[in-house]
């Protein structure tokens, strides 16, 4: 009876165990799935709209403000967006970019002034240090070549500093704008002369002008010439002043002015509308040989 009675329970309950069928559990998985992404998507959707529905109410309001305001005859002038603040290192990063742009644009403005307010003229003695009666007398010259020039109504001013050598203040006063000088040394201020020069380009070698006599009116016009000079005609009298020294543009030695490589010094030094011939008879009177010297 009991075998009886567990058999007939059996039968009547339901069956609970699973089911062993191979795709039985990937279509319970899917769709179990498919019903979590419906909830997700009907969710994400539900939010887009009411951020969607606030963004058109605003846009409604802000076109009713407009319209009332052309109604009564104004213009609307819509609030700026507040943008995103940038992150922290981009912002460092403008502050020194700022920071540097700021710096050049306060030196660009001080080289301006310094150049604005620079003399026309400076005026450089040249002196031995330690020789009290050598630095006197080149300072006296200088300070009338100043008296000279102030008269003429120049700007000029007397650089008599020890600190720098004379080459340094050639350089500081080309930089800050001033392109003409007077150079005096120990034996122009005996002569009574000085040396006058005048740059192009700051850094460059300068036009200059020797044994130019401390007189107002010789000194005064020999700066005006230097003032109206070009480059062009600054590097013809260089080219003609060269080949009167028997030197090149940049200032080497002609090699032929000795004896040139693999000609006589007797060819080299005949001018060439002279012939072969005429040569030999050359070499025979007496010449005056240069010494050789080689500068680079």
């Amino acid at each position: 009876r009991q075998q009886a009675g567990t058999m007939v329970k059996s039968a009547t309950q339901p069956c609970t165990k699973k089911s062993h069928k191979p795709g039985a559990s990937r279509s319970a998985e899917a769709s179990s799935a498919a019903r979590k992404r419906k909830g997700s998507s009907s969710s994400s959707s539900s939010a887009v709209s009411e951020s969607e529905q606030t963004r058109k109410a605003l846009q409604r309001a802000r076109q009713q403000e407009a319209l009332a305001l052309r109604a009564e005859g104004k213009e609307y002038t819509p609030t700026k967006r507040q943008r995103k603040r940038k992150p922290k290192e981009r912002r460092k990063w403008d502050e020194r970019a700022a920071s540097k742009l700021q710096a050049k644009r306060e030196l660009g403005k001080k080289l301006r002034k310094e150049k604005k307010g620079a003399p026309e003229v400076v005026v450089v003695p040249i002196f031995w240090k330690g020789q009290a009666g050598q630095r006197g007398k080149v300072l006296t010259v200088c300070a009338d070549v100043q008296r000279m020039l102030a008269e003429a109504g120049k700007r000029v001013e007397v650089d008599a500093g020890h600190k720098y050598t004379p080459g340094q203040k050639f350089a500081h006063w080309e930089h800050r704008g001033t392109m003409l000088r007077v150079e005096v040394g120990p034996r122009e201020s005996e002569r009574g002369c000085c040396t006058v020069a005048r740059t192009f380009t700051p850094g460059e070698p300068a036009h200059r002008v020797e044994q130019v006599q401390v007189e107002a009116e010789g000194l005064v016009a020999e700066l005006e010439r230097l003032a109206a000079l070009k480059e062009e005609e600054r590097d013809a009298a260089a080219e003609r002043a060269a080949a009167d020294k028997g030197m090149t543009h940049n200032g080497s030695w002609k090699i032929a002015a000795v004896g040139g490589r693999g000609k006589s010094s007797a060819a080299a030094a005949a001018p060439p509308s002279e012939s072969a011939a005429e040569a030999p008879a050359r070499s025979a009177e007496p010449t005056r040989k240069r010494a050789k010297v080689v500068k680079f």
